[in-house]
């Protein structure tokens, strides 16, 4: 006869073992925590929000209360993470996926590091973009691997990283106008299924398909970048520096920016743009209904 009690005690025990012992000593304090440090803040002004129910508001006043103690940003963030689990665990919304709650993180991050996001750096422009394109010598095989990699980051929206993931297998031409980018990992791809980006030709001097003849000499596992992103960025300030740009305003992200905000000045919708570059700093984009090729379509015809 099997016993039906304890299931949930085992079931606990079964995730736990699948944590490092300091994450799972601080996920269960971060509770504990949030509830006196909540609670401590809620008697001090009743204005406070109470611990429970758990709210965006009293995850502010945690947050906040950490830092005032001197806690570093990594901590908060751990804490945060456990506060995540145990309202997952329990069933209930998890408030730390809000994006209002991680757009008020990025806040946090950006004040205690005393320094502004990525986001920052300038946007490539497109004019600017076809003199470092000229820079490149065709004609030898690791340029010309680097000038079909920054127009596919421009026109694709990519990230550093998943540029630098980025082989010959992953391009796929579909027609003579529109090839797929397969990302293979990107921080929106959770479960790791892979991510398609379609570009089509708009007929632009800086159009990836006008660099589509390296395709026809590299191995389909050879990365296009095979260094780091430093190496990358290096590389690129040069260029900057040479067409008289101020190079320390720029970097990799430049061109999933500069992509972005140029079709933006072009009139292309916000939904299409977020829709294009997988992002989630909006939850709009989730209640859009936007075909990926006619977002890209588009996207193109714009840049």
């Amino acid at each position: 006869m099997i016993s039906l009690d304890g299931f949930d005690k085992e079931a606990d025990e079964m995730i736990a073992s699948t944590m490092a012992d300091n994450t799972r000593k601080t996920y269960a304090s971060a509770l504990n925590l949030y509830i006196k440090h909540v609670q401590e803040a809620h008697s001090h002004s009743p204005n406070n929000p109470p611990p429970f129910p758990i709210t965006i508001r009293s995850l502010k006043v945690f947050v906040l209360y950490m830092k005032r103690k001197g806690s570093q940003y990594s901590y908060i963030r751990t804490l945060v993470a456990g506060l995540s689990y145990y309202m997952k665990s329990e069933e209930i919304p998890d408030l730390t996926q809000d994006i209002l709650f991680k757009k008020f993180l990025n806040g946090v991050s950006c004040k205690m590091h005393g320094k502004s996001k990525k986001y920052a750096k300038k946007p490539i422009h497109p004019n600017d973009l076809v003199l470092v394109l000229r820079l490149i010598d065709l004609s030898v095989k690791k340029e010309s691997k680097l000038a079909f990699l920054m127009t596919v980051m421009f026109f694709g929206f990519l990230r550093i990283s998943e540029a630098l993931n980025l082989t010959r297998k992953d391009i796929n031409l579909k027609q003579n106008d529109m090839m797929e980018v397969l990302i293979r990992n990107s921080k929106t791809d959770q479960e790791g299924k892979g991510q398609y980006v379609i570009i089509k030709d708009g007929g632009q001097a800086y159009s990836p398909f006008r660099y589509l003849e390296i395709l026809n000499s590299i191995d389909p596992d050879e990365k296009f970048f095979e260094n780091s992103a430093e190496q990358f960025n290096r590389i690129f300030r040069i260029h900057l520096t040479t067409i008289s740009l101020d190079a320390n305003k720029y970097n990799s992200h430049s061109f999933r920016r500069g992509g972005a905000c140029y079709d933006s000045h072009q009139g292309v919708q916000d939904c299409m743009i977020k829709k294009h570059g997988r992002w989630e700093s909006n939850a709009y984009i989730i209640y859009v209904n936007i075909e990926q090729e006619d977002a890209s379509e588009e996207i193109s015809k714009k840049l």
